[in-house]
């Protein structure tokens, strides 16, 4: 049974993220709301009376949401036959405001084939940021949104060359930088999931004014140094920097790692998140070793990486204690942050840091074993 504590500290933490506007409320959380979803856990009758409650209570977000739904239906059940959708439908809205599953998740956590209890083993999208406001400040969030800030605070780590690039004003460090860095990769300030990435070499350019004009509109950003993998993750796929996520989480006993990944790009891609195309697996957090195939966005499994054909699942990390080490590290610079999920990459030169995210996402620690990590996060929670 979840402690009284932690649902309280849950129920509290919801509150806060919709009285501050930092999420979308997604719940309408009372009693009578908390008592028509327990009889509709198991009752496609009073599913249907759940799904209908949010329909006359909260019309304006399930209208918004019907477009998201059938994009998501066509996406990942593009067969599916018109007289199945409204039950689809149905079940998709009552897992979104009894679990906080994004359409997406919904398909990818397997939700379809899941009892309320199946379903209610997994950290959603919209918990996560009820887990992190638990866990982390507000007054934080900056310091991990704004990754200029992060690199300021954890610059030792980074192993490589990074300039911030505001206005016309630095063009002269932008020249500096470029003549130490023909090709280099191009970051916005405040992006995620990789949207924005760019790699790019001076010698595609007229002149160092045309590459800067031709950057200055996406500005800010940040310039950083092109740095490789380590020869054994290169060889799986050598077109990006592919990365391992470790979260940290601390503890009244200490740090304890959380659920680990490893991410990997794909189709010429740069980048390695699986929103732009990239595959994702879970680690084994004593071993190092990969326990799952990849998956992709859409949920396909591949035992090997469809580029290289080289096996994914089975392959171990080189010096992992040195990676689980380091995130520990890491994690005592801001210690009033109880969780972050550290992004990390091995070069020949050993580990460096990519970034801190102190709202990531969990789904892709979860969705390609199909286990949920909640009970796991909240007896770290109250340890």
């Amino acid at each position: 049974m979840k402690s009284v504590s932690v649902e309280n500290q849950i129920r509290e933490a919801t509150k806060s993220l919709f009285r501050t506007k930092q999420i979308a409320r997604w719940k309408l959380d009372n009693g009578f709301e908390r008592w028509l979803s327990y009889r509709a856990d198991g009752s496609r009758y009073w599913k249907k009376l759940y799904v209908l409650y949010y329909r006359l209570f909260d019309n304006k977000y399930y209208k918004g949401g019907l477009n998201a739904i059938n994009r998501e239906i066509q996406f990942f059940r593009g067969d599916i036959l018109e007289k199945d959708k409204r039950e689809l439908r149905d079940d998709m809205v009552y897992s979104l405001h009894r679990f906080g599953a994004l359409f997406t998740e919904y398909f990818l956590f397997n939700f379809p084939h899941l009892n309320a209890v199946g379903r209610n083993a997994f950290i959603t999208d919209k918990l996560r940021y009820v887990y992190c406001e638990i866990l982390n400040p507000k007054d934080n969030i900056h310091l991990f949104d704004n990754k200029h800030e992060t690199y300021n605070l954890f610059k030792k780590y980074y192993g490589r060359e990074v300039l911030l690039i505001s206005d016309e004003n630095d063009f002269e460090k932008f020249c500096d930088f470029i003549k130490r860095n023909p090709t280099f990769i191009k970051k916005p300030v405040t992006s995620a999931k990789g949207i924005g990435v760019e790699v790019l070499n001076v010698n595609k350019y007229e002149s160092d004014v045309k590459l800067f004009e031709y950057l200055m509109p996406k500005g800010p950003f940040l310039l950083e140094q092109k740095v490789s993998n380590h020869h054994k993750i290169k060889h799986i796929y050598p077109n990006a920097l592919n990365t391992i996520r470790i979260p940290t989480v601390r503890t009244g006993k200490g740090t304890e790692i959380f659920a680990c990944g490893i991410r990997f790009g794909r189709g010429g891609n740069v980048v390695d998140n699986v929103g732009s195309g990239g595959i994702v697996a879970v680690i084994d957090n004593d071993s190092g070793i990969v326990e799952t195939p990849g998956f992709d966005k859409k949920g396909n499994k591949h035992l090997v990486h469809p580029d290289t054909d080289e096996l994914i699942i089975g392959f171990k990390v080189p010096m992992w204690e040195s990676a689980k080490k380091l995130a520990k590290e890491l994690s005592e610079v801001v210690p009033s942050n109880r969780y972050v999920g550290w992004d990390l990459a091995l070069t020949e030169n050993g580990w460096i840091m990519l970034e801190g995210n102190a709202r990531g996402e969990f789904y892709g620690r979860q969705f390609p074993d199909r286990i949920g990590k909640k009970d796991w996060l909240e007896s770290l929670i109250i340890k």
